[in-house]
C-alpha cells in the first residue's frame, strides 16, 4: 500500500509541475500588426542594452586596443572594411579599392551617402583627419602598431583617399 501512495505522489508531483510550467508563446496570426519585424520601415531611437565582463578604459578607437573597448567601438564607429563570412575584406565605408603593383599605396573610394552621427557627411577628408591623428606622435596611439608600415593618408577629392605604406 505504501508503494502505491508513493508512485501516486510522483505521479501528482509531475503532473502539478507539468500544469506550472510555462508554455511556447502561440504564433501570431497572420496580418496581425507588429508582429513581424522582418517586415516594416526601420525606427530610430530607443535603446541598445548590452552587458560587459569590464569596462572599456577609453571609447576613443585611438587611445586603446583593450578587446572590451574594441568590441563596443565596432557598435559606435563604421570602418572602412569589415572581413566576410569568407575571410576576405569588403567594403563598410569604402565602396572600391586598388593596391599599386608594388603594394604600397592603396586608393579607396568612399561610399556617398553616409554621415556621422550628426549628419556630417563621411568623405576622404574626414579619413585623412583620423588616420593621421593616429600616426601622430602626440597622440601616442597604441592603435599606430596595428596600422603597420603605414606612413601616410591623404585625401585626393571628396570621395578618394590615398594611404601610402613604406
Amino acid at each position: 500500500m505504501l508503494q502505491k501512495r508513493s508512485w501516486l505522489l510522483a505521479v501528482l508531483l509531475c503532473t502539478l509541475l507539468a500544469a506550472c510550467a510555462p508554455t511556447a508563446p502561440s504564433a501570431p496570426a497572420t496580418g496581425e500588426e507588429g508582429t513581424d519585424a522582418a517586415t516594416g520601415e526601420p525606427q530610430t531611437g530607443g535603446y541598445i542594452l548590452a552587458a560587459t565582463i569590464e569596462d572599456p578604459d577609453s571609447l576613443d578607437p585611438h587611445k586603446t586596443i583593450m578587446a572590451t573597448a574594441s568590441t563596443i567601438q565596432s557598435w559606435i564607429y563604421d570602418t572602412l572594411f569589415y572581413i566576410g563570412e569568407d575571410g576576405l575584406p569588403k567594403g563598410l565605408l569604402a565602396e572600391s579599392w586598388t593596391v599599386s603593383e608594388d603594394s604600397k599605396t592603396l586608393t579607396i573610394v568612399l561610399r556617398e551617402g553616409r554621415t556621422f552621427h550628426d549628419g556630417t557627411p563621411v568623405d576622404a577628408a574626414a579619413v585623412e583627419f583620423t588616420f593621421n591623428r593616429m600616426l601622430d606622435p602626440a597622440t601616442a596611439s597604441p592603435a599606430k602598431d596595428q596600422a603597420g608600415p603605414l606612413e601616410s593618408v591623404t585625401a585626393l577629392d571628396e570621395k578618394t583617399v590615398v594611404f601610402e605604406f613604406s
